[in-house]
């Protein structure tokens, strides 16, 4: 296929269709103007496409799959593949930028942002009911807004305020992306339910949604129960934590179980803290929410399995604390 590719004439114009392709797909254009172009004949019209997929999967340089697929569209504009290829080998590159403990430009990587999120918008608009994709898209938007938080928080002395306030705006709309994108996976499982080949990754759906709310909703309790609608999931799905998760070969789905226990853990914490010295405490409609929600976790068949003890026994009766009026919880019964 590289030796047809030599061969194309350069009436085609190879050279500058690579550049109106990654000024479209960049979103510079909102248009691809190549009617003044020669096509390929229908017989070597998918040889782009069928370089950038072998690239994906066998290649570890991303930009070479970029680049052959971004050629393919302007042959072929509206292939949903190919846009989906170009959304996920992009949202890759990504991944590896953020990874690279390199110092990041924030004005180019909100331009790489657009990129990814205009690849995902369009084969998104082409095929609404493709749930990984969404999954993907949610989890691209959630991770970019983590670093432009970090940007924003470590960086804010040399960032002057147009930049800032772009990057603020920008934060602002990745949070609320990542949640209508993880909300539109669960409406497409309620609706067309979970293939057999699919793995069932609902737990981390409403795990991740949980997160958001955590940062977004201003209660706590909210975000909990997205946290214990994970642990139900994965409860569905026979996920028990063992007695020992061993380190070089976790059992399956240890960690997952570990970390959501962890996380409603350290969340109720962080947010007592913040009650330490206040003399009202917790209200009292947040207190039984936190120990429902701590009930409910404690007994889970998640977490109760393979306990040391019945923690039921915990929660049989109800017990009072006569403590001082600095405690967060305050002198009510549990």
């Amino acid at each position: 296929m590289r030796r047809m590719v030599a061969l194309i004439p350069a009436k085609v114009g190879i050279s500058e269709r690579r550049t109106i392709a990654q000024q479209f797909v960049q979103g510079k254009t909102t248009k691809l103007k190549v009617g003044h172009l020669h096509k390929l004949p229908s017989y070597a019209r998918d040889v782009f496409y069928l370089l950038g997929d072998y690239a994906f999967k066998n290649s570890t340089d991303l930009g070479k799959s970029i680049d052959y697929y971004a050629m393919d569209l302007t042959f072929n504009p509206k292939r949903y593949d190919t846009w989906a290829a170009l959304a996920l080998s992009q949202a890759s590159k990504m991944d590896k930028r953020l990874n690279s403990c390199l110092k990041l430009n924030p004005v180019k990587m909100l331009s790489y942002i657009g990129a990814v999120e205009n690849c995902f918008k369009r084969c998104l608009d082409m095929n609404d009911g493709n749930s990984n994709l969404w999954i993907e898209f949610g989890n691209f938007s959630y991770n970019m807004h983590s670093y432009v938080s970090r940007t924003l928080k470590n960086n804010s002395e040399d960032i002057n305020i147009e930049l800032f306030e772009k990057l603020e705006q920008k934060k602002e709309e990745l949070m609320t992306s990542a949640l209508r994108n993880y909300e539109k996976t669960l409406s497409i499982f309620e609706k067309d339910g979970i293939s057999e080949d699919d793995v069932d990754e609902r737990w981390l759906i409403h795990y991740m949604i949980g997160k958001i709310k955590e940062k977004t909703s201003g209660s706590l309790v909210i975000s909990l129960k997205s946290y214990v609608t994970s642990t139900q999931c994965l409860q569905n799905i026979g996920a028990v934590l063992p007695k020992k998760v061993n380190y070089n070969s976790p059992q399956p789905l240890s960690l997952e179980t570990l970390e959501i226990y962890y996380r409603i853990h350290a969340s109720v914490l962080k947010y007592l803290a913040r009650y330490e010295t206040n003399e009202a405490g917790v209200d009292l409609a947040t207190r039984r929410g936190l120990y429902d929600v701590m009930r409910t976790v404690q007994l889970s068949k998640v977490y109760n399995t393979n306990a040391q003890e019945d923690k039921s026994a915990r929660f049989t009766n109800k017990r009072r604390r006569t403590v001082s009026g600095n405690d967060v919880l305050g002198n009510t019964e549990l």
